[in-house]
């Protein structure tokens, strides 16, 4: 595929879907080269080959389920840069330029003078979430041994050769990204084409029995890890002022117990390990409310893809300090003291 028309360089499942819903809604030949590894992510890169019917001008490569090695990094730094070389995809999009293997892919397309965009990672683009700070001894290797532009940038759409920064929610960003930062023009909830990869990875993940997936709530509980009668307790308080409404629980994926603090007597279980933004996906909206932990990044998803959902975080202790960031963004917090 030598005339590609856009090149994206994904790492995650949220980067994924986003790419996705960029090519649709371009109408864009591309390249979606996926460097896998987080856990399944063998499965997003079957589905994402699936989603090639949908998208006919679409190529998908890339490595999956190949865990964090030094050598299977610098075998893909080496695959990005070459097919780079070959393809000179007149745009680039990355979405974390302080990736080293993001970075060799910016230098690349940097020479010949390709545009160069960094899309959202998530919620380091509404926070104030920092990188750690590289020694003088560490920067100096890898712009010996990988890129003379690497940079240890603290915050992730600032590197020098990102031309463009592209958010769901502009008018949300970091300051450090303000004035440079223009809208992703994406609409994630009505895109066939990411409910057809929804199914396609949720197949694979139930073996095929979609149909043991409740419909959408109207409320969704996201109880935390290690979730405590206090939390519970908390949730049930605030609920029992809603009017009765559909509710499904769904646990977080590493709880060990079924229902450790009796939520299930009062919704419906949803597979824990499904993630959220694929059950939103394969419904086509979110439920009208989501209340979950308060520290965890899925409240930020259930914000993302639908505006007008009523988003609660539940938390004990100190006041999360993302939660000034979240509440810009309309999610509520509330404490469970």
């Amino acid at each position: 595929m030598g005339n590609a028309h856009a090149f994206y360089l994904v790492t995650t499942p949220y980067h994924i879907l986003l790419a996705l819903a960029h090519i649709e809604a371009e109408s864009q030949a591309a390249t979606i080269f996926l460097f896998g590894r987080f856990e399944n992510s063998n499965e997003y890169l079957e589905a994402l080959t699936e989603a090639q019917s949908l998208l006919p001008r679409l190529r998908v490569c890339g490595r999956a389920g190949w865990g964090d090695r030094g050598p299977t990094r610098r075998a893909v730094r080496a695959e990005v840069a070459r097919m780079l070389d070959e393809e000179r995809p007149e745009a680039l999009f990355v979405f974390n330029d302080r990736n080293e293997v993001a970075q060799i892919a910016l230098a690349v397309v940097a020479r010949y003078g390709g545009e160069r965009t960094c899309i959202e990672d998530g919620s380091a683009f509404y926070t104030d979430w920092v990188g750690p700070p590289a020694s003088r001894w560490v920067s100096w290797r890898k712009r010996m041994l990988m890129s003379r532009s690497w940079q240890p940038i603290q915050v992730l759409g600032t590197h020098m050769l990102t031309q463009r920064v592209l958010a769901l929610r502009p008018e949300s960003v970091r300051p450090e990204l303000e004035g440079r930062v223009e809208a992703l023009d994406v609409d994630l909830l009505r895109s066939p084409v990411l409910r057809h990869f929804s199914h396609e990875v949720v197949r694979r993940r139930v073996g095929g029995e979609e149909s043991s997936i409740p419909s959408c709530p109207n409320l969704l509980i996201l109880p935390p890890l290690d979730v405590d009668g206090r939390w519970a307790s908390s949730l049930l308080q605030f609920i029992s002022v809603m009017p009765a409404v559909r509710t499904a629980v769904k646990y977080h994926p590493r709880e060990p117990s079924r229902d450790p603090v009796g939520l299930l007597d009062h919704g419906v279980e949803i597979p824990r390990y499904l993630a959220v933004e694929l059950l939103y996906l394969l419904w086509g909206r979110t439920p009208e409310v989501v209340i979950g932990d308060g520290r965890s990044t899925p409240l930020l998803t259930a914000s993302m893809f639908n505006p007008d959902c009523d988003v609660i975080g539940l938390y004990s202790g100190d006041r999360p300090y993302h939660a000034d960031a979240f509440e810009a963004l309309g999610i509520r917090f509330q404490s469970t003291a």
